[in-house]
């Protein structure tokens, strides 16, 4: 099994997701905002490799680096601004995600995401895939005092259910920033992507959410093979 020491092979108490790249695929949308911000401003735009590769902080922090207390502001309105005008429309949930969240729900283990996508936004498109019935909490950006990699939106969602952070609770996501915020947290951190790996500290490393099911369908039937969820 996947699972390296020093996290136990147990069910877990509780599986929280990031949302964007992780659940549903989502990144065209977010590459065409940030574009357009930066021809406002009339920075140098982006390339989808560069875009794909980096850090996938919230957008309060990546216009913090860059502008004013007020720059930033107003061009995280523009970016949300021209999001809104098509996120819905372009949301593609990954294969295998409505089954493994259908499985968790049947087995009563708790779920939610945690996402640096602005809360509201995020839960208008938890919302439009008809998904609100499997998450018992939709944390976003703006939500919590920090977004990640600060533990404090994961936290802030499992006190909300009154669970307890620790190895009984999964955090599972596609980038490095997810891998440090499940690790400060300390909670378990699930990468579905080899760009989540962090050197020199143990993560769960699958391929996407289809192998993620079949890792809890084993852990659940008490075998190492496991069975297909669905």
């Amino acid at each position: 099994m996947p699972i390296p020491s020093p996290y136990p092979r147990i069910v877990p108490r509780a599986v929280l997701f990031d949302w964007d790249n992780t659940l549903v695929d989502t990144w065209r949308s977010s590459y065409s905002a940030l574009n357009f911000v930066l021809e406002q401003y009339k920075l140098k735009t982006i390339t989808a490799d560069e875009f794909v590769k980096q850090p996938s902080v919230s957008m309060r922090d990546y216009f913090a680096k860059m502008f004013s207390k007020e720059e930033a502001e107003r061009a995280e309105f523009m970016y949300y601004s021209f999001v809104r005008e098509q996120h819905l429309n372009s949301l593609s949930p990954f294969p295998g995600t409505y089954n493994l969240l259908q499985w968790l729900m049947s087995k009563g283990i708790f779920a939610g995401v945690v996402s640096n996508k602005d809360g509201v936004v995020l839960r208008k498109e938890v919302e439009h895939l008809g998904w609100s019935k499997f998450f018992g909490q939709v944390i976003g950006s703006r939500d919590a005092e920090e977004d990640k990699p600060s533990p404090v939106p994961l936290l802030t969602a499992l006190s909300r259910e009154n669970i307890s952070a620790g190895h009984d609770v999964w955090f599972v996501g596609d980038s490095h920033i997810d891998m440090m915020c499940a690790q400060r947290a300390l909670c378990v951190p699930v990468s579905i992507s080899k760009e989540a790996r962090i050197e020199g500290h143990p993560v769960v490393e699958l391929n996407g959410c289809m192998e993620l099911a079949k890792l809890l369908s084993s852990l659940y039937n008490g075998t190492e093979k496991g069975a297909a969820i669905g």
